[in-house]
C-alpha cells in the first residue's frame, strides 16, 4: 500500500498484462537518499516527465507504510512549483530547475534552485538563479528560515557556482544510489 498524503492506493503487479504495462502502473525510482535524520533511505520517484523538465516526489517509511513526503512553503500550504509536493528537475533555455542535498547546512536540509535566462530577447547568456532551503520535519519538508537568495551568472559558469545544477536529481546526498536505465 502507498499513501500519498491523500489517498491510499492498492496496486498489484500480477494485474498487469506485461512488463510494459506494469512500468505504467508504477512511476520509477530515480534514486534511493539518505535525506532525513531518520535510519534507512528515501525513494525518489518520477512522477511526470516532459521534453526537458522531470518532475519527482519522494517517499519514505514510517509506521511499516510507505508516505510521500510533503513540501511546505512558509505559509503553510502544499504548493511547489504551482503544484503541491512536486520537485522539477531539469530543462531547455527557457528555464532549469534542480534539487539536491544541501551540504552547507544540516543534514536533513535541501536546495531547491530555478534559474531563467535574464533576458529572453538576447542570447541567453545571462540567467537568474533562486535558491529557497527545506528542512524535513517528520515527513514534511517546510521552507527554513533563511532567506531566498538570487544571482545572476553566466550560463557555462551556472554548475561550477551552484553544485544542484550538476546535470541528475539530488547529485550530492549521502547514501545516494541512482537508479539505471530510467
Amino acid at each position: 500500500m502507498v499513501d500519498t498524503g491523500k489517498v491510499n492506493h492498492r496496486k498489484r503487479l500480477r494485474g498487469a498484462r506485461s512488463v510494459h504495462s506494469a512500468v505504467r502502473m508504477y512511476p520509477p525510482i530515480l534514486s534511493l537518499l539518505g535525506i532525513d535524520l531518520h535510519q534507512g533511505r528515501e525513494i525518489v520517484v518520477r512522477l511526470d516527465q516532459g521534453a526537458s523538465v522531470g518532475v519527482a516526489g519522494i517517499y519514505t517509511m514510517r509506521d511499516g507504510r510507505i508516505k510521500r513526503v510533503l513540501v511546505r512553503r512558509k505559509s503553510g500550504t502544499n504548493r511547489f512549483i504551482g503544484r503541491p509536493n512536486l520537485l522539477p528537475y531539469g530543462g531547455s533555455l527557457g528555464g532549469v530547475y534542480a534539487v539536491d542535498c544541501a551540504r552547507d547546512h544540516p543534514k536533513g536540509t535541501i536546495v531547491k534552485s530555478e534559474a531563467f535566462p535574464k533576458n529572453y530577447n538576447s542570447q541567453r547568456r545571462v540567467w537568474i538563479v533562486t535558491r529557497r532551503w527545506f528542512e524535513v520535519s517528520g515527513r514534511v519538508f517546510q521552507r527554513t528560515a533563511e532567506s531566498v537568495q538570487r544571482h545572476q551568472v553566466r550560463l557555462k559558469r551556472m554548475s561550477d557556482r551552484f553544485e544542484e545544477f550538476d546535470g541528475s536529481l539530488f547529485p550530492h546526498c549521502p547514501g545516494r544510489v541512482a537508479s539505471k536505465g530510467f
